[in-house]
């Protein structure tokens, strides 16, 4: 059996997620700028002006020279607008506030046995990496939540110029690691496609976590003994 030298992690939803919801997060940042927001209405704007940034301006909107400040106060505006909210100065403060206060531990919570699952592979012979679809401030973020110490390096996707799925991503985690080979490493995260598929198809081993059971019907490719509800069941094959 090859022996395993890297470890990488998604961040969002892996070891981390929104602090209640994006639309909580919203609502709350919004009232301080004197706009009554509903978080549940909000939370399905979201999703919807998400997407529709991410189809136009995909990465952040790196390759077409847009900062990601610029890129996420669109979101936010479209988000509201869709709310049935108008535009205005406060909207306009309200971009700014939301973009700094995502740089915050406020803005976030860890989720249950991310420090023990990456303390016991710190002190494994290895190297511990994040590869993560994410904008630039993600280093910030992490310190922030106290989990920046337990990396060797940290890719975000518009800082490398490239995003999960392509395989050019964890192919510069290679690099970063010291040229290592694809066998050799293991990548972890929570979305099929970009995390499991996107390792497998770089010649990576991967896991999966379903905490909810959600993802069932896109199994199909995922070995079972790659799919863990939680990180701890997790940590115990690793």
């Amino acid at each position: 059996m090859t022996k395993v030298c890297l470890v990488t992690f998604d961040v969002t939803n892996t070891l981390i997620r929104v602090r209640g919801s994006p639309g909580y997060q919203y609502a709350k940042v919004a009232e301080t700028c004197g706009i009554m927001a509903s978080p549940e209405e909000l939370n399905k704007t979201f999703k919807v002006a998400y997407k529709q940034q991410w189809k136009a301006f995909p990465n952040f909107g790196v390759s077409q020279g847009m900062e990601s400040e610029c890129w996420w106060n669109t979101v936010v505006k479209n988000c509201f607008l869709q709310s049935g909210h108008h535009d205005g100065e406060p909207l306009k403060t309200l971009c700014s506030k939301l973009y700094t206060h995502y740089c915050t531990a406020d803005a976030w919570e860890l989720y249950p046995h991310s420090h023990h699952i990456l303390t016991m592979l710190r002190n494994k012979p290895l190297q511990l990496g994040v590869i993560s679809n994410f904008d630039e401030r993600l280093p910030t973020i992490l310190e922030a939540m106290n989990l920046h110490n337990y990396f060797d390096f940290v890719l975000s996707s518009a800082l490398v110029g490239c995003y999960k799925p392509d395989s050019k991503i964890f192919n510069t985690a290679l690099k970063c690691a010291g040229d290592l080979e694809s066998c050799q490493c293991t990548h972890i995260g929570d979305d099929v496609n970009c995390d499991y598929t996107a390792a497998r198809n770089a010649g990576w081993k991967a896991y999966l976590l379903d905490r909810d059971g959600s993802k069932a019907k896109m199994l199909q490719n995922v070995e079972p003994g790659h799919v863990f509800s939680n990180l701890q069941t997790l940590a115990a094959v690793l």
